[in-house]
């Protein structure tokens, strides 16, 4: 068997292409090519050179014209010969030259140029008809052309290159990493699709029962990856496809992908999907591409569509069967829109989750949010919004708000989520805002926090005031230095500054007794203090692309700290008391 990577090489290479063409199809390629030549070749000799004249005949016997002299002609083809005078003058010589080119000379020879021309043309265009319709000719060429289209799809080349490994070496071998759980599905037509999906099926089960025997996984372990497998069913670039009842075997399927694949579907297996399916996903580049029958999946829970939804024709046909999928609770729309769709705003009422993700086109009207009182959590990513939209509070069950990569420069707004009791997490990253308002002191119930990536150069105090912030993240911005007030978030867990201007911390730091991971990176630090010892939860510590000459030995103290969790310069590293550094070996092994 050819290995994939030589294949490939066969296929984008036109040298090594043209070995796996038949030699009639080749023999017709070079044939074209020689008529062209001679089409192109035999008109030029016609435009350019004219070496036949006729001339006017005096002496006609039996509608025969006969000449009485035997004189050569060396003169010129228009001057008349020695002994004949007809007294015509030139444009009636070229009269009679035209006219008897016209009558007498034979339809082939003038016409032999264009004749090759359109007999290459027919041999190029009957080419191409055997091309498009293989059943007639050439299946070898298409079969060639449908294998590079199989490549663009990456789980198609992996499922392949199993195959290959699985052939040449029928040991056992260990699994590196853990298993695919999308199976793609690359065909034509029904027939040859299901006979590959089942192929993969068995062949991905049968390395798990293999496995399971040989000890490299467990029994429990191949049940978990058996079932994995059968929950996800991925459809890419299938053009023409129609879903068979065979699919019904996959008992435990929850979630399918359709990406450009404007999939049919039988009866009985839209009956199967009807009862099964919870979560679908949709990427298209004409909204046309989306099946209608998905708005009749009623137990369907989460939807993703990725694509064009801006063009207003056939848009609001399309997007309205989403009030059919009464059951949906999670809806997210990776588009360009300007304003949300009034469907949108109905299916809203029983959503718990809308992400919106615009590809930055401006997201005007957002009026319609406050109906969607049952929302938990609210993305409006890349919408280009210059404030936070004041139909957000009005929504009391939220839980969770992104608003990540706006175009936000001010949060004064920040004032009234202190009406949103449940609000325990605000995402507020890679944005341009210049300050915290003093107001995000009251949201008392806050517990992750994302300010990173904005052009923020100072903490206010009142941000401490969140005594329930376990995760607090401020990378990328210009800050200077850590408050002391930080001392009071005893319930912080993750803090990350990396990316700033910090030149020293502050000692009240090593009060947050909980905290898990600190990231101090790429600051202006030149010395750390002998406190980190008091950190024994500590497990990860960045502190890359400062200025320090040591480490502190009190690092040894925390207990939790492997080498692995310790960022920093090897040389830096290796400071350390070599009881230091064997106590970070040491965790290391033993959370292997």
């Amino acid at each position: 068997m050819i290995p994939i990577t030589e294949l490939r090489y066969f296929v984008d290479c036109q040298p090594a292409y043209r070995i796996l063409k038949p030699w009639w199809d080749v023999f017709t390629d070079y044939i074209s090519i020689v008529m062209l030549m001679i089409a192109v070749f035999g008109g030029t000799l016609q435009v350019t050179q004219d070496k036949m004249i006729c001339l006017p005949c005096k002496w006609v016997v039996n509608q025969t014209c006969r000449r009485y002299f035997n004189a050569t002609l060396s003169a010129p083809l228009l001057l008349e010969p020695k002994g004949i005078q007809y007294n015509l003058d030139r444009h009636q010589y070229n009269y009679v030259d035209a006219v008897c080119y016209e009558n007498r000379l034979h339809w082939f020879a003038k016409y032999f140029p264009y004749l090759v021309l359109l007999h290459t043309l027919i041999f190029l265009a009957c080419s191409n008809f055997w091309f498009k319709f293989p059943r007639t000719s050439s299946k070898l060429e298409h079969f060639v052309s449908i294998l590079l289209k199989c490549f663009d799809s990456p789980w198609t080349t992996r499922a392949l290159s199993e195959t290959v490994v699985e052939e040449r070496d029928p040991k056992p071998h260990k699994m590196n990493g853990s298993m695919d759980k999308k199976a793609s599905c690359v065909s034509e037509d029904v027939e040859a699709s299901v006979p590959m999906l089942q192929k993969t099926k068995s062949r991905l089960e049968q390395g798990i029962v293999d496995r399971t025997e040989t000890g490299v996984l467990d029994k429990k372990e191949g049940e978990q990856a058996k079932a994995l497998f059968e929950k996800v069913l991925k459809l890419e670039l299938i053009p023409d496809i129609t879903i068979p009842p065979i699919i019904a075997q996959l008992v435990n399927l929850k979630e399918m992908w359709l990406y450009h694949t404007p999939a049919k579907i039988e009866a009985p297996a839209l009956a199967f999907l009807r009862e099964n399916l919870k979560s679908l996903h949709i990427k298209f580049t004409d909204i046309k591409e989306i099946p209608l029958w998905i708005y009749s999946l009623k137990n369907l829970s989460e939807l993703h569509l990725t694509g064009n939804l801006s063009a207003e024709n056939n848009r609001y046909i399309v997007i309205d069967g989403l009030r059919e999928l009464k059951r949906l609770k999670v809806l997210r729309l990776k588009s360009n829109l300007t304003k949300l769709p009034q469907v949108v705003t109905d299916v809203g009422v029983h959503l718990q989750k809308l992400s919106v993700n615009n590809e930055g086109t401006k997201l005007m009207v957002l009026n319609s949010l406050k109906k969607m009182v049952n929302l938990t959590e609210l993305e409006l990513i890349r919408c280009d919004l210059e404030r936070i939209p004041h139909s957000i509070f009005s929504l009391h069950n939220l839980q969770e708000i992104d608003l990540k990569d706006n175009n936000l420069k001010t949060i004064e707004e920040i004032i009234s989520f202190q009406h949103l009791h449940r609000l325990v997490c605000l995402k507020l990253w890679y944005n341009q805002i210049a300050y915290i308002p003093i107001q995000i002191g009251t949201l008392n119930n806050m517990e992750r926090l994302y300010l990173n990536r904005n052009k923020i150069d100072k903490i206010p105090s009142q941000l401490f005031y969140c005594r329930k912030l376990r995760f607090l993240d401020l990378s990328h911005n210009n800050l200077t230095y850590i408050p002391a007030d930080v001392g009071y978030l005893q319930n912080l867990q993750y803090l990350v500054v990396t990316a700033n201007r910090i030149e020293a911390l502050p000692n009240e730091l090593f009060q947050c007794k909980k905290l898990r991971t600190l990231n101090l990176g790429n600051n202006c630090l030149t010395s750390l203090p002998s406190r980190f010892g008091e950190l024994t939860a500590l497990t990860q510590l960045e502190l890359r692309g400062n200025r320090l000459d040591c480490l502190p030995v009190e690092l040894g103290e925390c207990r939790q700290l492997k080498k692995t969790g310790l960022v920093v310069e090897e040389d830096l590293f290796n400071t350390l008391p070599t009881e230091v550094k064997e106590q970070l070996w040491k965790v290391d092994k033993e959370t292997a």
